[in-house]
Order: C-alpha cells, then sequence, then structure tokens
C-alpha cells in the first residue's frame, strides 16, 4: 500500500547509547553515558531511580557535541532507573535511556589490623578481612608509610569463602605512620583502610638471667646492653 499524502518523519532530536536496557551497575562505581545529538549546544543529564516519575541531576551544562560523559554513579539502588539527556535552553527536547539497574556497593571490612598496633621491623603479622560478595575474585593488598599518601603493592591473594587471612612480612623500614589498604581488584571502589599503627626496629637484647631476688622476693633480670 502507497500512501497518497506526504507525511514527516520527526528524528529524535537526542539518542542514548549508554546506559543502555538491562544494564546494572554498583552505586560508587565509575562508568560512563553516551549520546548523540545534531542540535544540542550544552545538555543536562538526569537520574530517575523510580521509572521517570522524580528527577535527579547528575551534571549540567554538558558539552552536547562531546556526545560522553564520565558518570560516577550516584542514587539509590533500584531496578527501575533511566537517564535523561535534555537541551539546556530547551527542557522539551530531551531522550531517555533503556531501563537499568543500580546495585547496592558491596562492603569489605578489614578485621586486622585495625591501628595502634607496634610491630618489629621484618615481623610477620596477618592481614585479616571479611567480604560477603560471591562475585568477587580478587582482593588488592597494599600498605603505607605515610598515612595513605602513597601506596606499596602488596600482594593478589584470591577471594575464598567470606573471610580470608594473609601474612604480611613487615619491611625494614621504621615508621609510626603505616597503613594497610584491602580492596576489590575488579572493584576498586569497594576498599577499607586501617588505621595508623607503627613498624619500628626492635634492639636486640640477649638476656643472661632471670632470678628471684630474696630479700625482696621480686623477679629479677639482667640483659645485656
Amino acid at each position: 500500500d502507497i500512501s497518497e499524502q506526504f507525511f514527516t518523519i520527526n528524528a529524535p532530536t537526542v539518542l542514548l547509547f549508554a546506559p543502555a536496557a538491562g544494564d546494572a551497575f554498583y552505586v560508587g562505581e565509575e562508568t560512563y553515558c553516551s549520546w548523540f545529538t545534531p542540535e544540542m549546544t550544552l545538555v543536562n543529564i538526569d537520574l530517575s531511580t523510580d521509572g521517570g516519575t522524580t528527577w535527579q541531576a547528575v551534571a549540567t551544562n554538558v558539552d552536547g557535541a562531546a556526545g560522553f560523559y564520565n558518570w560516577t554513579v550516584t542514587g539509590t539502588p533500584s531496578a527501575n532507573c533511566v537517564l535523561r539527556i535534555s537541551d539546556v535552553n530547551d527542557a522539551t527536547k530531551f531522550g531517555i535511556s533503556g531501563t537499568f539497574s543500580l546495585l547496592a556497593t558491596p562492603v569489605i571490612a578489614l578485621t586486622s589490623p585495625m591501628g595502634g598496633e607496634i610491630f618489629n621491623t621484618n615481623e610477620p603479622v596477618s592481614i585479616s578481612w571479611s567480604y560477603n560478595n560471591p562475585d568477587a575474585f580478587y582482593l588488592y593488598l597494599e600498605y603505607s608509610t605515610d598515612n595513605g599518601q602513597n601506596w606499596n603493592y602488596i600482594d593478589l591473594p584470591q577471594i575464598t569463602g567470606t573471610s580470608g587471612t594473609y601474612e604480611w612480612v613487615t619491611p625494614n623500614f621504621e615508621s609510626d605512620q603505616y597503613k594497610i589498604r584491602v580492596s576489590d581488584y575488579y572493584l576498586p571502589f569497594v576498599t577499607q583502610s586501617s588505621g595508623s599503627f607503627s613498624v619500628l626496629n626492635y634492639p636486640e637484647t640477649s638476656i643472661c638471667m632471670v632470678t628471684v631476688d630474696s630479700a625482696t622476693n621480686r623477679n629479677v633480670v639482667v640483659w645485656e646492653k
């Protein structure tokens, strides 16, 4: 059948490519949104976690021609999320993504060291954690000697179960600003650091004799300087 009348096809003012329908992101995760618009110079980006009933701003006055925005995911966990791209100068021009999900961020707990401890240099120390995330595979362990300004790699232990322990040997470096950090290797925003603790070089002291003073009935310890 062929129409005998002219008609018009209106192209959408903006096409959203990401996030796509069925995507899922953890709150706190680094991701992006992308779009194409032939006419919007500046755009606003808004998120709805209730299917478009209410909206919260993600970013304003974004370069529309860029078609890309890095997004640190915020919002309440929900399976009914949509993203909206709209013209800064004309809110009637907009596009809406497919429905995607926001997931609650997993929580990792570093249980030792906690902070405040004093360890010897070159001493075995247990790093312990709990982490209830069946989809996790590896942890990333690090230590700092300057209260978290810089971090040094320890190891990449595999996750087995909801808790674990790793034996770390303290470096031959003294500081009272040591920290331990444990992170999910694939979700680096899931992380926790210990409080500050000390690693000191204990002097080697040879105890020569332990006896009891008969006059005072007290223990006497004799050592070499």
